[in-house]
């Protein structure tokens, strides 16, 4: 092998390359209570916890006396109405352990029904929900078990509050009626209780709540400030059943310097702009928009008033006068004043239900002026003021309608390619949405962001080109894990196959082989009648990235195959040929290019077509057989001259006519002949010259490429090599001068590689033949020291075809020379 032929080599190399205890004893209550209720168990353990801890007093009066069951009751009782509940705590335990289902045990219940209560009370951690059911499960059991008649109005009461408190609505209700019946005395105590919940029921009742804050209005003797929060109540209640007018006939009643009359602006203002949009929704001839403007400045004037009442907007009516304001000023029109009202309630408590609202209201605005960044920055804010989507209550935002609103911009910023601001809005969302819309979006953006990336790498220079891929390839893995987890969400529905599918493209985009493989192999499996021939080329490719040759050979061939008129079959075929390749098999691979060139599924026009045609040229080249390279070689320069694989089809192409004109050097050394050799001559000339000009278009190209940004590594050794076998064609055909040039040029743009000392040597000898022999030593000489500092593990023998040794003999027989 010649040192040219090994710099060629290297272009081959280079493209190829609980307290249990505790717990127990607070189970062991009234054995009826216990088997009915097997599911509260648990409640009734953690109200235990609470109550577990005995009080010195009340131990004292147990143990002072023999046990008996009904002083011991009546001892508790006793306690209970004087308030003294620790005392009548391990009272009430002892006679829940020690007693059968009689009316001394549901004395007991009611004890410790009675004690849960005031324990819950006073805790305000997630603890309280569940106390305060374990306080209603005792104050039952008393009830059922036949308690006392002078006592069962204040247990229906106190198990009314409890389930109020639990967030019982449908049973507090049903405990607090039973509670006003048997203490109608009480009514006044009872009704605002029972109104609120029907208020919070779901849905809410809101006839019943009207009907019961009527009947509290009609009672005797109310204190003022009763009164007007029950007229208050009222008038809110009328506006929910929307009735607004009804409303604001309730409101007239109120006393003009009530202590809340802020709280009465608001539900004015609120009424007002009821009205308005009740009116603009009918049509121009009966609500002329003179009167929904009249109305609307109306709703704005008794909202400012609440406003006024305190400007700091730290108290409920002011912040909502300040949201609500902003909603009539959107609905004039004028969403520049709007923008800066809502902009006031940023500074709010996030915790309020005015602050969340505001940065929704805030959200849309921005939306519809097109400022989009903005808006998804306001609907982050609301996402982080949601806190626990079981515990939301908001009266002015739904979930379901924040959700709607994050789709939307969601959707918009991705269409938009604001990326970033749509992975940000996506990360926030599982405050409103489920995990797998979440997982989704997030696999939606990741996706559209890495393709956009990639899309922009093939259009940069080459310097920006690199980072660009290699981001856009990081978000494709990232898509590719979230499509994978999406589908493990989805696995028992219609979805799921689609979604193994994007997991899968997204892997293979973002070249992450491994888990290409693993949801290939599973879409294979569970989609059939799918995208089959894709899916086993693409498959076959993943595999091969991992160098498991074979079993991308199989995974190829099924797909070529079974799928032979598939569109995916001529891509399976090229990445076939490769895999033949890798396992030296060259006749295999190139009945793969002919099969692609030869079949009626591609044509020239087509991409497949002309790289298989390329590398059917490259692979004759390969084995030396450069007449039959040529012509596949020069009809893809032909056919496909902007293609990415053009100028090294230029460069094999003058390769093929170098080895060609060698060849004929060869048989001319053993052709006698004097006609013979004559015309063979004339073929090394052509040879050369063809191999010459194949070798300056090549190198043209390639330095017009390099200045748009750094080669790689092909296209760097092609360029390398054109230097050197310009030089060499240049001194065969003995243009000496010329020769000098090109190798001087070689010799300078590439100093210390170990190949510049056949460059070196070749300038010498084009020297000596320009009788320049002066000149001639100093390339010699310089060639001896570059090899005196190239490193001892220098490639010598891989690029030059010389060892160090054989390279210092070399030139030293060089530098003996007259």
């Amino acid at each position: 092998m010649s040192s040219q032929d090994a710099l060629n080599e290297l272009i081959e190399q280079a493209s190829a390359s609980a307290a249990p205890g505790r717990l127990a004893r607070w189970l062991r209550a009234p054995a009826t209570f216990a088997r009915a209720r097997p599911r509260l168990a648990l409640a009734v353990g953690a109200a235990a916890l609470l109550l577990a801890a005995g009080s010195v007093t009340g131990w004292g009066i147990y143990r002072a006396a023999r046990f008996d069951p009904e002083r011991t009751a009546a001892a508790a009782l006793e306690l209970i109405d004087e308030g003294d509940f620790e005392a009548a705590k391990p009272l009430a335990e002892t006679l829940a352990q020690r007693m059968d289902a009689s009316a001394t045990s549901a004395a007991a219940d009611y004890v410790l029904g009675v004690v849960a209560f005031q324990e819950a009370a006073k805790v305000r951690s997630a603890a309280r929900k569940t106390l305060f059911l374990a306080a209603a499960r005792y104050l039952e059991a008393a009830l059922g078990a036949g308690l006392d008649e002078d006592r069962r109005g204040e247990a229906w009461w106190l198990l009314g509050r409890a389930l109020y408190e639990a967030g019982e609505m449908s049973s507090s209700q049903a405990a607090l009626i039973e509670a006003l019946h048997s203490q109608p005395d009480r009514a006044g105590e009872i009704r605002p209780l029972l109104v609120e919940a029907y208020l919070r029921d779901s849905p809410p009742k809101l006839a019943e709540a009207l009907e019961q804050e009527r009947l509290f209005l009609a009672g005797e003797n109310l204190p003022e400030s009763q009164r007007v929060a029950a007229l208050l109540r009222q008038a809110e209640i009328l506006l929910e059943m929307d009735k607004p007018k009804d409303c604001l006939q309730a409101l007239t009643v109120l006393p003009g310097d009530s202590l809340r009359l802020a709280e009465a602006c608001v539900l004015r203002g609120r009424a007002l702009l009821r009205v308005a949009r009740s009116l603009g929704g009918q049509g121009a001839a009966d609500a002329p928009p003179r009167q929904v403007q009249e109305t609307l400045e109306a709703a704005q004037s008794a909202l400012r008033d609440a406003m006024q009442s305190d400007p700091t907007l730290a108290s409920t009516a002011a912040r909502q006068a300040a949201y609500l304001a902003a909603v009539c000023l959107t609905e004039l029109g004028d969403k520049a004043a709007a923008l800066k009202l809502l902009g006031q309630l940023r500074s709010t408590e996030p915790t309020t239900p005015e602050h969340l609202a505001a940065a929704v209201q805030e959200g849309e605005l921005l939306q519809s002026l097109h400022r989009d960044a903005e808006a998804a920055e306001a609907y982050c804010r609301a996402l982080e003021a949601v806190g626990s989507s079981k515990e939301f209550r908001n009266p002015w935002v739904t979930l379901a309608r924040l959700g709607e609103r994050v789709r939307e911009m969601f959707r918009r910023l991705r269409d938009a390619r604001n990326f970033a601001a749509a992975l940000e809005l996506a990360k926030r969302a599982g405050a409103v949405l489920p995990e797998d819309q979440v997982l989704e979006m997030k696999a939606e953006i990741h996706r559209d962001w890495g393709r956009d990336l990639v899309a922009q790498a093939e259009k940069a220079n080459a310097s920006a080109s690199a980072a660009l891929a290699r981001d856009g390839r990081q978000h494709l893995r990232l898509a590719a894990r979230r499509w994978r987890r999406l589908a493990q969400l989805r696995a028992a529905t219609r979805l799921y196959p689609e979604e193994v599918w994007e997991s899968a493209r997204c892997a293979m985009e973002g070249r992450d082989w491994r888990l290409a493989v693993e949801m290939l192999e599973e879409y294979v499996k569970v989609d059939p009648r799918g995208r089959q021939p894709q899916a086993l080329t693409d498959l076959g490719e993943a595999l091969l990235s991992l160098g498991r040759t074979e079993e991308a050979i199989a995974a190829l061939r099924e797909g070529f195959e079974r799928y032979a008129r598939d569109v995916n079959a001529p891509r399976a075929r090229l990445l076939a040929c490769q895999a033949f390749l890798e396992k030296g098999d060259a006749a295999a691979a190139q009945r793969m290019l002919e099969a692609n060139l030869s079949g009626d599924v591609l044509t020239p026009a087509s991409r497949e077509y002309g790289e298989s045609l390329f590398l059917l040229g490259k692979l004759l080249h390969r084995a030396r057989r450069y007449d039959e390279a040529l012509a596949p070689l020069e009809e893809t320069v032909q056919r496909y001259p902007d293609a990415p694989w053009t100028i090294e089809a230029r460069y094999w192409m003058a390769d093929c006519h170098r080895q060609k004109a060698q060849a004929e050097k060869e048989r001319l050394r053993a052709d006698l002949v004097e006609p013979s050799r004559a015309a063979r001559l004339r073929r090394i000339e052509e040879e050369i010259q063809a191999s010459l000009a194949g070798y300056r278009q090549a190198q043209q190209a390639l330095l017009k490429r390099q200045e748009s940004g750094p080669l790689n590594r092909v296209e760097a050794l092609m360029l390398r090599n054109s230097y050197f076998f310009l030089g060499g064609a240049l001194a065969d055909l003995g243009q000496w001068d010329a020769a000098v040039e090109a190798y001087s040029q070689a010799v300078q743009r590439y100093p210390g590689a170990p190949e510049t000392l056949e460059a070196l040597v070749q300038l010498a000898r084009a020297l000596y033949a320009t009788n320049k022999p002066s000149e001639a030593q100093d390339a010699v000489d310089q060639a001896r020291f570059l090899l005196a500092r190239l490193k001892p593990d220098a490639p010598l023998e891989q690029t030059t075809n010389y060892s160090r040794s054989q390279w210092a003999a070399r030139l030293e027989q060089l530098a003996a020379r007259p």
